[in-house]
C-alpha cells in the first residue's frame, strides 16, 4: 500500500533481488489539514487489553533474454475472447452447471482520492469489503490520521457510504515505510496504548474492524506483529464481537502464520513486481504467470503464482489468502514491451484510468498469453521515445479471480478503488473495472 506511496512488496530475497525504496515524506502532524495531492498515483509507491486498563492519546478524528513471442501471437483485438471468458461462458449456458464458488473481493480505498472520487461514485455493491487507507503508528502509540486524508469528514463519508451499500468497512493502519513506526509503538512499554487507540478509533468511528499494513516486515519482527494481533484482535473483540481483523501480506509473511487463525484475511501485495533496477529487464506489473521468463542473470521473474506458492509453503491456510488486483499500473519510457533492456528506461506509476485516458486508441493494446496481462506498446517515432504501459484490466483480474478460486484460495483484493474510476467515460462506464471484477468473484 501507500503512505503515500508505492510499496515495493515481492519478498527480494526470494527473487534474488533487491529493489531499493524510495525515501518517503515525514509523518503529518495529525492537527494539521495536509492531505496528498490527487495526482493519480502516489508520489512514491501502493498492509487481550481492555481499553479501560490502560493509558490512552487522544485520537479521535479531528476536523482538520527470453525470446518474446511474435507481433501475431501477442495481439489481441479488443473484442477477442480471454480463456476465462470462455470457460465462464460455456458454464454459464450449461442450466446444470454448479454455480462458481463466490469470493470476497477486498478494495483499498485511499482517503486523499476521495475528493476526487467521492465514495457514492464507486460501485460499493462490486466489493465485500472496504478498507479505508490509512492511519499512522506514532511513537507515543498514537495515530496519525492526517497524513493520509482520513479527517472527520471523510471517515463519515466512506462508512456510511460502505454500510450504505450493505457491505463491511475497516480502517487500516500502517502503508509503505511505516515499520519503524510500527517499531515504536508495538514495543512492549508503548503497545497497551497502540492497541486501545486503534481499538478505540475503529468503535467510535463505526467501523467494522482493522487492517495491518507493515512495511517492509521484517522476519525479525515476528514476536512483536504476533503480539500486537493477539492484542489488537483481543481489544477489537471487546468493543464488537464480530469485529475483522484484516493484513496486507508481503515480506516475512511466514511470521503471521502462528496467529494467521486471528486474521479473516490475509491479502497479497503481489504487484508493483518489477522496476528499472540492476539486474533487471522490463517486465508487468502484476502477471499471473511468468511464462518461465527469467532474469539475464537466471531465476525466474516474479508472478503471482510464485508468490502465492511461497506463501502456501510458509504454512499460510489457502482459505485466508486473496490475490492481489492494482488499479495502477507502471508507464515505462524507452521500451515498448517486456523482457527487453533496462538500459536508459525509466519508469513512471499511474492509475488505471490515468493509462487509458493516455493510451487508449494511441498505443497499440497487447495481450501477453504467458503471463496472462495486458500492455500498451508504442514504438519511437522521432523525438517520441517508445513506451511499455503494463496494468491490470478486467480480463487479468477475472482471470486473477478464477485462479484463485481454482487453487482454493479466499479471494482477491484491490489496489486502489479510486484508481480504476474513470471520471473522463459516460456515468454508465466509469465503474466498468470494479463491477467486472464483482461479477468474477460472485
Amino acid at each position: 500500500m501507500a503512505s503515500p506511496g508505492w510499496n515495493c512488496l515481492i519478498v527480494a530475497t526470494a527473487l534474488g533481488c533487491a529493489p531499493g525504496a524510495a525515501p518517503l515524506p515525514d509523518v503529518v502532524d495529525v492537527a494539521t489539514d495536509a492531505v496528498p495531492p490527487v495526482d493519480g498515483a502516489p508520489n512514491d509507491d501502493g498492509r487481550g487489553v481492555q481499553a479501560a486498563d490502560v493509558p490512552t492519546v487522544d485520537v479521535s478524528v479531528v476536523d482538520a533474454p527470453r525470446t518474446a513471442p511474435d507481433a501475431a501471437t501477442m495481439d489481441v483485438a479488443r473484442d477477442a475472447a480471454a480463456d476465462v471468458d470462455a470457460r465462464i461462458d460455456a458454464a454459464a449456458d450449461r442450466p446444470d452447471a454448479p454455480s462458481p464458488r463466490p469470493l470476497w473481493l477486498t478494495g483499498y480505498y485511499a482517503g486523499w482520492m476521495q475528493d476526487a472520487v467521492p465514495p457514492a461514485t464507486l460501485d460499493l455493491a462490486a466489493v465485500t469489503h472496504l478498507i479505508h487507507f490509512s492511519l499512522v503508528p506514532r511513537a507515543d502509540g498514537s495515530l496519525d490520521a492526517a497524513e493520509n486524508g482520513l479527517d472527520a469528514s471523510h471517515v463519515r463519508a466512506a462508512v456510511a457510504a460502505v454500510h450504505g451499500a450493505h457491505r463491511k468497512v475497516l480502517v487500516s493502519v500502517g502503508g509503505a515505510g511505516t515499520r519503524a513506526a510500527f517499531a515504536a509503538a508495538w514495543a512492549p512499554s508503548v503497545r497497551a496504548t497502540f492497541v486501545a487507540n486503534s481499538a478505540r478509533f475503529v468503535a467510535a468511528n463505526g467501523y467494522d474492524g482493522a487492517d495491518l499494513d507493515v512495511e517492509p516486515l521484517q522476519p525479525s519482527d515476528a514476536a512483536d506483529l504476533q503480539a500486537l494481533a493477539r492484542e489488537l484482535h483481543a481489544a477489537l473483540r471487546a468493543h464488537d464481537a464480530s469485529a475483522l481483523m484484516t493484513a496486507a501480506v508481503g515480506d516475512a509473511a511466514a511470521a503471521y502464520v502462528p496467529v494467521q487463525a486471528l486474521f479473516d484475511q490475509l491479502n497479497v501485495m503481489d504487484y508493483d513486481t518489477s522496476g528499472p533496477w540492476p539486474g533487471w529487464v522490463t517486465w508487468h506489473n502484476t502477471p499471473l504467470h511468468n511464462g518461465g521468463a527469467t532474469f539475464p542473470g537466471g531465476g525466474a521473474l516474479p508472478c503471482t503464482e510464485t508468490t502465492v506458492a511461497a506463501l502456501l509453503r510458509a504454512g499460510v491456510d489457502r482459505g485466508r489468502l486473496g490475490v492481489g488486483i492494482d488499479f495502477y499500473g507502471y508507464d515505462w519510457t524507452g521500451a515498448s514491451g517486456p523482457r527487453q533492456s533496462i538500459a536508459g528506461v525509466t519508469t513512471r506509476t499511474r492509475s488505471y484510468a490515468q493509462l487509458l485516458d493516455t493510451y487508449e486508441g494511441v498505443a497499440t493494446l497487447r495481450w501477453d498469453a504467458a503471463a496472462m496481462v495486458p500492455y500498451f506498446s508504442l514504438a519511437a517515432s522521432g523525438s517520441s521515445p517508445a513506451h511499455f504501459v503494463s496494468f491490470d484490466d478486467a480480463r487479468s483480474g477475472a482471470a486473477k479471480i478464477e485462479w484463485a478460486r481454482a487453487q482454493g484460495l479466499g479471494g482477491a483484493m484491490v489496489w486502489e478503488l479510486g484508481g480504476g474510476h474513470r471520471a473522463s467515460q459516460p456515468a454508465a462506464e466509469r465503474e466498468a473495472l470494479l463491477t467486472a471484477l464483482g461479477a468474477a468473484a460472485r
